[in-house]
């Protein structure tokens, strides 16, 4: 009998211990899914991104375009492909309610004309369920400058 009260003590702290927003990925999925996104974008791969975009995705690009899912997917055709790679660094997962807000530091080095060209990026990512997976409905991408301070 005393087990059971134990038992029972445990599943009620345990069921308190969840957070109110358990409908939303664990920070790592967050990320992991900006990532495999970010991933499909360097190498001009539309057709996985496709898949961890939400229906109604927009963009704020690093020039400041606001840009509709299909033009996204557009631009990174194959045919438009320059070697480059991506890495994430300080990452940041807000939760709110039944979406989540990423925000992660990025590096690209680009080869343009047999030269390596580094950009760093601040950049922020909407993530929502639909349909039982987790989609990215909103991004933007802010030039980063290590050497500018806001006066």
């Amino acid at each position: 009998m005393a087990i059971r009260k134990k038992l029972a003590g445990l599943m009620s702290v345990s069921a308190c211990a969840l957070p109110a927003h358990a409908g939303t990925p664990a920070p790592s999925q967050a990320i992991d899914v900006v990532h495999q996104f970010l991933q499909a974008e360097v190498a001009f791969e539309p057709d996985k991104m496709a898949l961890l975009m939400a229906s109604d995705y927009t963009e704020i690009s690093p020039v400041g375009d606001v840009d509709k899912r299909a033009d996204v997917l557009r631009f990174y055709e194959p045919r438009g492909k320059v070697p480059a790679s991506v890495a994430l660094s300080m990452p940041s997962v807000v939760p709110y309610g039944h979406i989540d807000l990423v925000t992660v530091r990025l590096a690209f080095d680009l080869t343009l004309e047999g030269r390596i060209i580094h950009r760093s990026m601040i950049a922020s990512f909407i993530l929502r369920r639909e349909g039982g997976v987790w989609l990215i409905e909103h991004a933007q991408y802010t030039p980063y400058h290590s050497g500018r301070h806001a006066e």
